[in-house]
This record gives structure tokens, C-alpha cells and sequence, in this order.
């Protein structure tokens, strides 16, 4: 009888340790995709943001240069409309300090490509020296805001 209930208990510890090894196992596993999206979602962003970086400062040189008939304006607007796109998946996966800083920096690139393309529109609201002198540092802004993403988004996936 003894040996009995000594085989069931050892049997019974075995199944436990089982259906705990599983668990954690499917946690880990979980973790480790949820590590993956975010991942994937971050550098979406990470990378058409800074597309649409290089797009603006490819701009403000034509501006510069009184090269507006270049299309460079029309590629700038589509390169902040990726990036745009791609903050969606940054603000569903998170987390919230992450989505917040890129809602900012994506706040920035729209006020940046809003003035050039203002000057561009010809529209006379602002004049070419107003426009620059309203986007001026908007670049290093987007660029510091680009650093500080990556840098968020490594310290998280890190976890």
C-alpha cells in the first residue's frame, strides 16, 4: 500500500512539474513574440521617420537653392505620410511611453513639412525667410527625437 501511494504522489509531482514547465514555457514563448511585434512596429517607424528626415532636409536644401520644380516637395509630403502610417502600429503596441514620444516627434515632422510646404504653395502666407526661419531646428529636432526613440525602443526590447 505505501509503495502504492508513493508511486501515485511521485506520478502526481511529475505531472505537476509538467504542467508547470509548460506554462512557463508558454509564457516565454509569448514574451518572446511580443518582443518581436514591438520590435518589427518600432522599426517601421524607426525607419520611414527617418526616410522622411532625409526627405526634409533634401527640401529645405531645394528651398535653399530655388530648386522648387524638382518634386522634391511631393516627395517629402509622402515620406511623412509613411511615417505617419507606420506611428499606428507604435501607438497599438506600445507601450505608452514609447507611442507618446513618437506622437511628439511625428508632431514635429508634420509642423516641419507644414511650413515647407507652405513656402512651396506659394500661397503668400509666409514669405521664403519667415518659412526657414519657422522650421529652423526643426530638423535637429526630428534628428534628437529619431536618437531618443531608438534609444527608448532598445531599452525596452531589452527587458
Amino acid at each position: 500500500m505505501d509503495q502504492g501511494i508513493a508511486a501515485l504522489a511521485g506520478a502526481s509531482i511529475g505531472i505537476i512539474g509538467t504542467l508547470i514547465a509548460a506554462h512557463l514555457s508558454g509564457r516565454q514563448q509569448r514574451a518572446q513574440w511580443r518582443r518581436q511585434v514591438r520590435r518589427d512596429a518600432y522599426g517601421a517607424f524607426i525607419s520611414r521617420y527617418d526616410a522622411a528626415v532625409r526627405a526634409g532636409q533634401a527640401a529645405e536644401l531645394a528651398i535653399r537653392e530655388d530648386r522648387l520644380d524638382t518634386g522634391i516637395d511631393q516627395n517629402f509630403a509622402e515620406k511623412v505620410r509613411e511615417a505617419r502610417d507606420a506611428l499606428v502600429a507604435v501607438q497599438l503596441e506600445g507601450p505608452e511611453g514609447i507611442a507618446i514620444r513618437a506622437e511628439s516627434a511625428m508632431s514635429d515632422l508634420d509642423t516641419w513639412a507644414w511650413g515647407l510646404d507652405l513656402l512651396i504653395s506659394g500661397d503668400g502666407t509666409l514669405t521664403a525667410e519667415e518659412t526657414l526661419e519657422f522650421t529652423d531646428g526643426r530638423e535637429e529636432k526630428c534628428a534628437h527625437a529619431l536618437a531618443e526613440i531608438i534609444a527608448l525602443g532598445r531599452k525596452l526590447l531589452t527587458r
